[in-house]
């Protein structure tokens, strides 16, 4: 083989790397955020005075591509119950970006009491708490671990444990 050759197919090589590599770059990646707010949010949507645990949860487009969510599709989980978005008053829905483009989030959150009752917790419990949606191409997006929600503080906590298959919708 001469040298020609062989630099030849180590360019080949090298922009088939480089070809992979761009599209996996490019996918569609969200980061998804829980925590509680204590009346802050969703102003115009609530009464000023409501002072209301209310669970919110982040969407931050992290990708290179822009990604139209379908707010339909959302479904948050408490111990593995799931709650739809109708189930119960989502606010944010109505200013929820109709486009996430890269870098910014979008938020929509349910109020905690009514959340808490309908997935059946007892007071001053732990929930196991997370949330899917899917896009209008239906890829279906989660968290990649578990949140905690402590009923007695009305507090998230960040818990590692994976729960990719315990979930089946997505």
């Amino acid at each position: 083989m001469k040298l020609t050759e062989a630099i030849g197919v180590l360019g080949f090589a090298l922009s088939i790397i480089t070809f992979a590599l761009t599209r996996w770059e490019r996918r569609k990646k969200i980061t998804i955020d829980m925590f509680i707010d204590h009346g802050t949010r969703f102003r115009e949507e609530i009464d000023k005075e409501s002072k209301d645990p209310i669970l919110i949860v982040r969407f931050i487009n992290n990708g290179q591509r822009p990604i139209v969510i379908d707010c339909n599709s959302l479904v948050f989980y408490g111990n593995e119950h799931p709650v739809p978005w109708w189930k119960t008053d989502c606010l944010g829905k109505n200013t929820f970006p109709p486009i996430l483009n890269t870098g910014v989030p979008g938020e929509v959150g349910i109020f905690l009491e009514s959340f808490v009752q309908l997935v059946g917790a007892q007071p001053n419990s732990e929930v196991e708490v997370s949330v899917t949606v899917k896009d209008l191409d239906g890829k279906c997006y989660r968290p990649t671990s578990i949140y905690n929600l402590l009923l007695e503080v009305n507090e998230i906590n960040h818990y590692n444990k994976k729960w990719w298959g315990r979930i089946h919708n997505c």
